[in-house]
């Protein structure tokens, strides 16, 4: 893949990663900055409006007259079925093979249908649909959980609706494991998180791209710090992440719908020259930092994806990865469940 591969093998543990490469990067470098967002949607398959939308931001601070905002709904769409189409592997075991044919039937097109219009009208039945199928009838109730406990007596509430829920919820107490240490992502609004991102995009590029971190503590970048959970300790991390998604989830789909408050999809900062972006995606915070001439052509380029935060070689995986290695735990189990835990 021209994003590079993570490898995993099981004798012995080991996580290797090649992502992400420099060419694809170092292609943007050189063009003008109204062509990124076209070119960043041609080279990156996943994601691709999150992708397109982050450097449309920045486009917007070179040519602010002629630049329009990202589409919300959109991204949104794209969020909710990059979301399912993960989810597909892990319910294939429950639904089987008609229901999980079911679960991703027309989700292809649903991005490119929610760009034809200025709402999501023509989706709503289907996007319903494939909730209910996924999460049961009843899938609003998760979408009001404020926090871990009410997420987990919510998901005991409707579990009986659902045969997804019904195996998450039975599978909490099958996997003991010592939690991993609390890793939040800070607050990208603050000033001194955005002016050390610049800094080190100035410094050292693709250090922070490879492994990034904000003042030296590397941080998780999840649906889970989306919703600002933390790790609990009498829950196993995959479950809980796991959790964390069917909340997400439900959450993303109202504020389609329209049925609750939004929470906010995009940002972005100018400073002089130089600027940075970030969208939410399924998988995580994804940013976009650019500096460029008066021209408006991009000297330097960066795309952090969550993926480098979560694989960071002091990550989430890598740290769970050491509590396989100490537990005795059989590596097949650890392989199966750190790829599912970081998807």
């Amino acid at each position: 893949m021209l994003q590079g591969n993570i490898q995993l093998t099981c004798q012995p543990l080991s996580l290797t990663s090649s992502r992400p490469f420099q060419l694809q990067q170092k292609m943007l470098e050189g063009k003008p900055l109204q062509q990124l967002p076209d070119l960043i949607g041609l080279i990156y398959g996943l994601c691709q409006q999150a992708q397109s939308s982050a450097s449309q931001l920045l486009l917007g601070f070179a040519e602010p007259e002629t630049t329009a905002l990202p589409n919300e709904q959109v991204i949104r769409v794209e969020l909710i079925k990059e979301h399912l189409v993960s989810v597909a592997g892990l319910v294939f075991p429950v639904l089987g093979v008609a229901g999980s044919d079911q679960l991703l039937a027309g989700i292809g097109l649903w991005v490119a249908k929610a760009k034809q219009g200025n709402d999501v009208s023509a989706l709503r039945s289907q996007i319903e649909q494939k909730l209910t199928l996924l999460l049961g009838e009843q899938w609003r109730v998760l979408a009001q959980a404020v926090g871990v406990e009410d997420a987990i007596t919510r998901l005991k509430s409707v579990a009986h609706d659902s045969a997804f829920l019904q195996a998450l919820a039975q599978a909490k107490a099958e996997f003991p494991l010592a939690p991993l240490p609390t890793l939040t992502i800070g607050s990208v609004y603050q000033d001194s998180v955005i002016d050390e991102l610049l800094a080190r995009f100035l410094s050292e590029k693709w250090q922070l791209v490879t492994q990034p971190d904000i003042n030296g503590q590397v941080m998780e970048n999840s649906p889970m710090t989306r919703l600002g959970w933390q790790d609990q300790a009498d829950l196993h991390p995959l479950w809980l992440r796991q959790l964390a998604r069917v909340v997400d989830i439900a959450q993303q789909t109202m504020m389609l719908l329209g049925e609750c408050d939004q929470s906010p999809l995009y940002h972005r900062v100018q400073k002089g020259q130089m600027g940075l972006s970030w969208v939410e995606t399924a998988r995580g915070r994804l940013f976009h930092l650019a500096r460029w001439d008066e021209q408006g052509i991009a000297v330097d380029y960066a795309i952090i994806a969550p993926t480098e935060w979560n694989f960071h070689p002091q990550g989430m995986v890598q740290k769970w990865l050491q509590k396989w290695q100490s537990s005795g735990m059989a590596e097949t189990i650890f392989a199966k469940e750190s790829m599912a835990l970081s998807q």
